[in-house]
């Protein structure tokens, strides 16, 4: 990310609440100071459909003009008008109440894409539960939420390129300044309405960016991330859960986590092993 030119944003009118940045080149002020030391590069943009999109047409450009080697990156919006979550759905996006951001990870192991997506959820939950009077829970796979609302959403996607190394975005949505009126959904909250004290989006990118590099560089056995997962999950043994499984919703009785991170569900005495499903009703 290149560092902004200076600005003097105090001799502006604040065009949001006291606590929000008082503009984008604030917020670029404050991420390049935090992130400063990070070897990953960030890109900071005012307004674009999807950090996302964003990042595929990065990583596009890159293959395009040959590049064998493209670098890891951060890519941070104030705004998105076309924000995305799971399934396609709509992720609102309203310029300086949240926090929109993806990560480009180039040439991953596959024991590290396994790990990924418990992984991430641990690293929001922790950044998120910092000023919450009660630390942040896990719903299965990786939502985040505060008192059983939704406050933040991950979305991770992967494909491979070659026998050993996978590319991966790892998309990142948190709800920061959100009011009751502007939240996108009934069932959701903010970092605010959870009563934390002066939440800041770029504190919140830098240590999730930072949280994520350290993962990365110092891997870990897959069964002590499950470990810590468990620490942080919503679910307790016996909740009855109802999971959709492509177009199948099954409906049974947590068992908890298997050494390889699946959500295991008894149903009739019998217990189902899902790697890839969404829970629906908790």
């Amino acid at each position: 990310m290149r560092k902004p030119s200076p600005e003097g944003p105090a001799s502006r009118p604040r065009p949001l609440a006291d606590s929000l940045p008082a503009s984008f080149s604030e917020l670029c002020h404050r991420l390049f100071r935090l992130t400063s030391g990070d070897s990953r590069s960030w890109i900071a943009s005012a307004r674009v459909d999807s950090t996302s999109s964003q990042a595929r047409r990065f990583l596009e450009s890159c293959r395009n003009v040959g590049t064998s080697k493209v670098p890891p990156c951060c890519f941070l919006a104030w705004e998105q008008s076309g924000g995305r979550g799971r399934g396609g759905r709509e992720w609102s996006s309203e310029a300086g109440l949240g926090l929109y951001m993806t990560f480009l990870l180039p040439a991953l192991s596959p024991t590290t894409i396994a790990q990924l997506p418990m992984a991430v959820a641990i690293i929001v939950a922790r950044a998120v539960s910092h000023g919450l009077e009660r630390p942040a829970r896990v719903k299965w796979p990786n939502d985040v939420l505060s008192r059983g609302r939704k406050l933040s959403g991950i979305l991770l996607e992967s494909w491979s390129r070659g026998a050993a190394d996978t590319e991966a975005l790892v998309g990142v949505g948190i709800n920061v300044h959100h009011t009751c009126e502007s939240l996108p959904v009934p069932g959701a909250t903010s970092l605010a309405l959870e009563g934390a004290t002066d939440p800041d989006i770029a504190q919140l990118a830098a240590e999730i960016g930072q949280s994520l590099s350290k993962f990365l560089e110092a891997p870990i056995p897959m069964a002590e991330v499950v470990d810590e997962y468990r620490i942080w999950s919503q679910h307790t043994l016996g909740d009855r859960l109802r999971c959709r499984v492509g177009n199948e919703v099954i409906e049974g009785e947590f068992a908890g986590f298997d050494p390889g991170g699946a959500l295991l569900l008894e149903r009739r005495g019998r217990v189902r092993r899902l790697t890839s499903s969404e829970i629906v009703e908790a």
